[in-house]
């Protein structure tokens, strides 16, 4: 069922899903996080079984990129640090989700004699003043793919469709701005603790914006990468 709301979301995830890669397996596992985090309740109701069962999620989320492994850390930091969670809780939940992945972290060394794998290592290269550009261009058309879903392509090559795309963006949020619940009624419904799970998993997953442009010169894979944050975007 997530993975037929998302292919009737946006047409780019549609492209996305066929591809035949992890993507949306991973989009999948990430959207179960999100919903398994809005079960949660007060502190002192929390339990280990949901650690439990949050870590496997996490760690099968881990298993189709393992990119996840820094947003699963941001998200249990900031969820601590306002209170949200319980170290203990948050310890648990990561160790459970390292169990699930390591068996491929085994295999990859054992294989190849590093943790990390190949298809990482392919990809790495720190930004430098050559590729800079390229690689920001290529971070906005990303970004402004994933927040135009009524355009039925992903790929801005032309500088008309990018306009195009780049100007209904900016009408729609002007007339999200002028609405009078600044909030959209999808997130205003939630209580104010489950409402701060959301904002926290946007948190999390924008560190992806931050971290491909500057270690990962496939510029042509950045909408997949990103594609995540569309999770976020939709209760918007």
């Amino acid at each position: 069922m997530l993975s037929f709301f998302f292919v009737i979301c946006s047409p780019t995830l549609f492209c996305i899903f066929t591809y035949g890669l992890e993507t949306g397996i991973y989009l999948t596992f990430i959207s179960l996080c999100v919903l398994y985090t809005l079960s949660f309740q007060n502190l002192k109701e929390q339990k280990i079984r949901q650690a439990i069962i949050f870590g496997v999620i996490a760690g099968l989320a881990g298993l189709s990129r393992i990119d996840f492994g820094i947003v699963l850390f941001v998200f249990l930091c900031v969820a601590i640090y306002q209170n949200q969670i319980k170290l203990l809780w948050s310890f648990i939940a990561g160790f459970i989700a390292l169990i699930v992945v390591s068996p491929w972290f085994i295999w990859v060394y054992t294989t190849t004699g590093r943790l990390m794998p190949s298809s990482g290592l392919a990809e790495t290269r720190l930004i430098n003043c050559y590729d800079i550009t390229e690689r920001l261009w290529s971070t906005m058309k990303s970004i402004i793919t994933l927040l135009t879903p009524w355009f039925f392509t992903n790929d801005f090559s032309g500088k008309r469709r990018l306009f195009a795309a780049t100007a209904s963006l900016l009408i729609f949020v002007l007339l999200w701005f002028f609405r009078k619940e600044k909030l959209p009624k999808s997130v205003l419904n939630l209580k104010l603790g489950k409402s701060h799970y959301i904002l926290n998993w946007f948190l999390s997953l924008t560190t992806l914006l931050f971290i491909y442009p500057v270690f990962f010169w496939s510029t042509h894979f950045y909408t997949r990468y990103f594609c995540p944050l569309f999770i976020v975007i939709i209760p918007l």
